[in-house]
């Protein structure tokens, strides 16, 4: 019951906002109150950082304080604005009043127009739902969450702190944290992982209701901004994601406040809210991926250009007040990573292997290819013979090196469709998107909306700026959720404004029931079939992805539970599943206590700095294809004990 205190807050903080502006549209307040609630998080575990009381006691007091302030708040809106409960009243009988209109009182022919959008609707927030329900019920089982998500959420926990450590796994260091941060959260309230993957599927569901508002805010009827919903509720990536500890959904619910807030400034430059929505909505989306540095710079473009018109000269004023803002949130962790490693994005060898070693025309058309060609695989193996065939004749008809190193992470490879949040695409949403860019420049109608063709410039150059940076990569699908979540309006105000209402209905049955397979069928989480969530024990699904390891793992829990040993040395290596170890050794003779060992990296010298030079493990597990029969530490030496490759156990001799 405590773990659900950050939840009660948020939901204070959307009712707070409600009688602030009572005749704001709901889904702004939802989304004020989310980005107001992020702000929360960071203060919260950046105090408790500082206090080195990120622990079970510290969180609790944190969101006790904070909901107090928020219920004091709301309690002096209710007194001092009166008003906004008849206003809030008076909004939720015309909406229940509308209902009954829809439902009841139009004529037969247009509930049969009405009623197949409402029940794709309805078919989408049921996705939603049984997105939750995976959420709630699998265990983590990501492989990044696996080697460092939840990994770096065990550490922080057991340091009561943020502080850097030595470990063989630095992205559990250098990479932006906000998820994480809430995650370590709801896991000292709980005590367990199982509300770890809510996160994600929180950012889902509100990021669906938000590009239904910018629907509206771009121009789009009812149907429209309804039809926008069912587009990002059906992306089959984000699905995916809605259920993992990733945060890749996280960055993009982030960046759907960012692009709401900077179309509320372009329509209202000189609301104070706006501009500090701009800022900490940027702020938070920077502390949670750092891929926001790729794509928000034509964003920021487009809304320094809006500023500038508006406000002139006062615009120094904005860019100050929001920068400042975005900074400040992230103020901790850049500080940490310039502890640890001297620059604020992390040690520059291990970060500068993520971007292209070249940046010219031939780097983006090869990689503009090759990540659009991640959306479009589909089931059938003779299709994507053509598909892989076709784009194998362009790079050699423009003598391009499909393999090159400089611009790829690994050999290239097409994807097939594929049920697993790393390699997801989504073909019929990709088609659609290219339907409606090629409406617009083809209607007259739709080519005359400045706005929107401002927004769509926008969101390619983004994207263009992505391929041109970052190497093409299998999973580079999941990094493009975003700008499948930002094209749902569009698409939305497009098939709204143009198509007979009989095509925008088809075509929203359509994603619904081609979103099932996703839905259900999770290929690391799936809720139906002899590996369900709901019926396999939790410790295999941790193995979901990699069962190969199950054997060795608990067989290294069994063992050492026979020697009663708690206090665990790492020897591994960067790509490491290590957070099961943190869920399958024996803590009955006390508290599991691990950390890594003979470190040999950056982080190394973290292990001079207490408690790690009086760290004693009674045993040491090393993940290699060759281990030695002796191993030595802080002057002690270790004898192997127990081995299954790739795992040794070593004990003290």
């Amino acid at each position: 019951m405590l773990a659900l205190l950050p939840l009660v807050c948020f939901v204070a903080l959307c009712l707070g906002f409600l009688l602030y502006e009572p005749r704001v549209s709901w889904r702004r307040a939802l989304l004020s109150a989310g980005v107001v609630w992020g702000v929360v998080v960071t203060i919260i575990t950046e105090a408790l950082n500082g206090l080195t009381a990120l622990t079970f006691a510290g969180v609790l007091v944190a969101w006790l304080l904070a909901l107090t302030i928020v219920a004091l708040v709301v309690v002096a809106l209710f007194r001092l604005r009166p008003q906004s409960i008849a206003v809030l009243d008076t909004r939720l009988r015309a909406l229940v009043a509308l209902f009954r209109r829809e439902t009841a009182r139009h004529d037969l022919k247009t509930r049969q127009r009405a009623w197949p959008l409402a029940a794709a609707l309805a078919g989408a927030l049921l996705i939603i739902a049984t997105t939750g329900l995976v959420a709630l019920a699998a265990a983590p089982n990501n492989w990044d969450s696996m080697t460092f998500h939840l990994a770096r959420v065990m550490f922080w926990m057991e340091h009561a702190s943020l502080n850097p450590y030595p470990t063989d796994i630095m992205r559990q260091i250098y990479e932006a944290p906000w998820a994480e941060y809430c995650v370590a959260q709801f896991y000292l309230l709980s005590g367990s992982d199982h509300l770890s993957a809510l996160v994600q599927w929180w950012a889902m569901a509100a990021s669906v209701a938000g590009v239904s508002l910018i629907a509206r805010q771009l121009g789009a009827a009812r149907s429209g901004q309804i039809f926008a919903a069912i587009f990002a509720a059906t992306l089959p990536m984000g699905i995916l994601q809605g259920s993992s500890t990733q945060n890749d959904y996280v960055v993009t619910f982030w960046f759907v406040c960012f692009t709401h807030f900077a179309l509320a400034f372009r329509k209202r430059p000189s609301s104070m809210w706006n501009t500090l929505g701009l800022g900490a909505s940027l702020g938070l989306a920077m502390l949670t991926k750092a891929t926001t540095y790729v794509y928000a710079p034509p964003f920021l473009l487009l809304l320094g250009y809006w500023a500038i018109r508006r406000l002139r000269w006062r615009v120094w004023e904005v860019t100050l007040v929001a920068g400042c803002l975005a900074l400040i949130l992230n103020v901790g962790y850049y500080i940490r990573n310039l502890r640890a490693f001297g620059a604020v994005f992390g040690p520059s060898d291990e970060v500068s292997r993520y971007a292209n070693a070249q940046f010219t025309p031939a780097t983006l058309t090869a990689n503009g290819i090759r990540d659009l060609a991640l959306q479009i695989g589909s089931p059938w193996f003779h299709v994507n013979a053509a598909l892989d065939g076709a784009i194998r004749s362009i790079f050699s008809l423009l003598r391009l090196d499909i393999n090159d190193p400089a611009t790829s992470w690994q050999a290239y490879a097409f994807n097939p469709l594929s049920l697993h949040e790393d390699y997801a695409g989504a073909p019929l949403h990709f088609l659609m998107i290219l339907g409606v860019v090629a409406l617009f420049l083809g209607a007259p109608r739709l080519r005359a909306d400045r706005l929107a063709l401002a927004y769509i410039a926008t969101l390619v150059a983004s994207f263009l700026v992505f391929a041109l940076y970052l190497k093409w990569q299998p999973w580079n699908s999941r990094l493009e959720l975003v700008y499948f979540v930002l094209f749902a309006p569009i698409c939305g105000l497009a098939l709204a404004k143009i198509s007979p209402r009989l095509v925008l209905n088809l075509a929203a049955i359509t994603l619904v029931i081609a979103a099932l397979p996703w839905t259900v069928a999770n290929k690391s989480r799936p809720l139906v079939g002899a590996s369900s969530v709901l019926t396999t024990p939790r410790v295999d699904q941790y193995f979901a992805d990699r069962k190969g390891l199950e054997p060795a793992y608990l067989g290294v829990a069994s063992y050492l539970s026979q020697r009663q040993c708690v206090t665990v040395g790492l020897v591994g290596n960067i790509d490491d599943w290590e957070y099961p170890w943190w869920v399958t050794l024996d803590q009955s003779s006390g508290p599991l206590v691990i950390e890594h060992v003979n470190v040999r990296n950056d982080t190394s010298g973290l292990a001079d700095n207490e408690p790690y030079p009086d760290f004693h493990p009674c045993a040491i597990i090393m993940t290699r294809l060759q281990l030695p029969a002796t191993l030595d530490y802080n002057g002690v030496s270790y004898s192997l004990g127990w081995r299954s490759q790739p795992l040794g156990v070593y004990i003290l001799r």
